[in-house]
């Protein structure tokens, strides 16, 4: 059955994706794209994933094992409804880093091992999306810049050429194609090497991007922010999620 939503509790902290019409979404911790291919690899990993064997059957309780309640909790649902959860419980012994598990409503209290525990555990940044925006850039007819230094200009697709126009001067002039090109890849193809739940930095704020699609509607509005300290770029578009890039990045 297709996977529809997921689920991972731990303690007070949880992670929550849904599959809709407009692809994968993560609800929480925050509301942000998910990323379709790591989100699609998880659920190959959590398929295969293996136990190092059965401790014991149809115990009369579960709390000597951790179970009742347990430490953690995933949980696939399916678009008909039905769902699946395993189980994650205390430590099997002093020191040990294998844990009792169990797949609800089975009797049976399973061994879980360290590699077994991070692939049905694994921290959320895994499911956010890395790029800058979901927006295609076939899609994007102009774009709106407002840096934070300097004036405002617009990019123009016209064709097969880009048209660049300040926003107070009447005079507008043509810019290389793969300078403009090269700038939406960066914005809408080039995947974050590290991804962080932050409060937007402001302070840091670069240049703000608008993109209008070929209609002239708004798509999407992408924030850059640069690190004076270390000239490390990253974008975020609404969503309180900072994807970090190095300083090669160079926008």
């Amino acid at each position: 059955v297709e996977t529809r939503a997921i689920e991972i509790i731990v303690g007070d902290a949880s992670v929550s994706l849904e599959n809709g019409i407009d692809g994968w979404k993560l609800t929480r911790p925050v509301a942000a794209r998910g990323d379709a291919s790591a989100i699609t690899e998880w659920l190959s990993e959590v398929s295969r994933a293996s136990t190092q064997g059965y401790l014991f059957d149809r115990p009369r309780s579960l709390e000597p094992f951790g179970l009742e309640p347990p430490i953690a909790i995933v949980r696939l649902t399916g678009r008909d409804g039905s769902s699946q959860s395993v189980l994650v419980g205390d430590p099997i012994g002093v020191g040990s880093t294998e844990r009792y598990g169990m797949v609800e409503e089975s009797p049976t209290i399973l061994r879980l091992d360290e590699q077994a525990q991070k692939t049905l555990v694994p921290s959320a940044v895994r499911f956010v999306d890395p790029t800058g925006t979901n927006v295609v850039r076939q899609d994007v007819g102009s774009l709106e810049i407002r840096p934070k230094q300097g004036a405002d200009f617009t990019l123009t697709r016209d064709f097969d050429r880009w048209i660049l126009e300040f926003s107070r001067s009447d005079g507008v002039v043509e810019v290389p194609r793969q300078a403009v090109e090269g700038l939406l890849g960066q914005l809408t193809e080039a995947r974050a090497s590290e991804i962080e739940f932050l409060e937007y930095p402001s302070e840091l704020e670069y240049a703000v991007v608008i993109l209008f699609g070929l209609d002239g509607l708004p798509l999407d509005t992408v924030r850059v922010i640069r690190d004076p300290n270390d000239g490390r770029w990253a974008f975020e578009n609404g969503d309180g999620v900072l994807r970090t890039f190095p300083p090669g990045l160079q926008p």
